[in-house]
């Protein structure tokens, strides 16, 4: 009797972490074969598959922090958080492909209530959407309150459901809407942090560096003026072409703004720049000139990196 009671105590140690492990490999396996079929770039971006992990780490830690140690409901557990950010820095696609996935994965792995399924994955699809027109920060806001809409439509839907007395709806309504103000926040804290980190771009960023008041931008324009026309006219024409299609056209008007940008150390070697019909270029050895106009590349590189401007900009001034 007592070896069949060890027995089962060491199976009832081993089995449910294993069984968690391979739950969560295969999950991990099904979305590696949906990115590697449809979105190969991103299967091959290891910056991409990292910042995947780190969201699903984190939705996973927010879960037995909130649920295994707090004791609270699953209904506060924000995983929107994972779509907002996935879809402030890719196409709609795969951040709704991945909420699907996370919102069965972390109800199988953390043995969650058959509730969360329905609330995460309203939650989660209503994130994607509620970013697909983000340009400024403060609109973690706005989305906040359309996430906790369709949070609190998807709980009230489920308890209604099933004849809920009043006081418990009322405060699975207050998990929710506990739930919706926890996925905006770490948002706004991890979108800048994954940015920094895996060296992805986002269009807040991309919309903060098209304004024309930015240093560098203003520098262009005092001390190259006809680079800074001439950044204009290819902005323009950049975004244009992109929206014609089917590209994005701010990656496009901001790096076409930047590419230029090292001009700004020497000017007057580059012929948009010339007042009057003098060329310096006259009274130099051709190697020499070629050198000058080349150098405007790494020069541009060097002042990107010194402003930090983003992966995304610098490759565009190096191609």
């Amino acid at each position: 009797r007592d070896l069949e009671s060890a027995r089962r105590q060491r199976s009832e140690i081993f089995y449910p972490p294993a069984a968690r492990m391979a739950l969560m490999l295969l999950f991990i396996a099904i979305f590696a074969v949906y990115l590697r079929l449809e979105l190969p770039q991103v299967f091959r971006d290891n910056a991409m598959l990292a910042m995947f992990t780190l969201l699903a780490a984190v939705v996973m830690g927010a879960t037995e922090v909130l649920v295994g140690t707090m004791g609270l409901s699953e209904f506060t557990i924000p995983l929107a958080v994972a779509p907002l950010v996935v879809a402030s820095l890719m196409e709609k696609r795969p951040a709704l492909v991945f909420t699907l996935m996370l919102a069965v994965a972390t109800t199988a792995i953390m043995e969650l209530k058959a509730p969360f399924v329905p609330v995460a994955v309203m939650g989660g699809v209503t994130a994607v959407y509620s970013v697909a027109r983000l340009r400024h920060r403060w609109h973690f806001l706005r989305a906040n309150v359309v996430i906790a809409a369709a949070i609190l439509a998807a709980i009230m839907a489920w308890d209604l459901a099933r004849a809920t007395p009043p006081e418990l709806l009322v405060r699975d309504a207050m998990w929710g809407a506990l739930n919706s103000f926890l996925a905006i926040s770490l948002a706004f804290l991890l979108l800048p942090v994954v940015e920094h980190v895996f060296g992805l771009t986002s269009d807040i960023t991309l919309l903060e560096l098209s304004d024309l008041n930015r240093p560098l931008l203003r520098r262009l324009q005092l001390e190259a003026p006809g680079t800074y026309h001439h950044s204009l006219v290819v902005a323009q024409l950049s975004e244009n072409a992109a929206n014609a299609i089917g590209a994005n056209p701010l990656v496009a008007r901001v790096c076409a703004l930047f590419h230029d940008v090292g001009k700004t150390l020497n000017p007057q070697f580059f012929g948009e720049n010339h007042r009057d019909r003098s060329n310096p270029h006259n009274d130099l050895p051709p190697a020499e000139s070629a050198q000058i106009i080349r150098q405007h590349v790494p020069d541009g590189v060097d002042l990107a990196q010194r402003h930090h401007l983003p992966r995304a900009v610098i490759d565009a001034i190096q191609q």
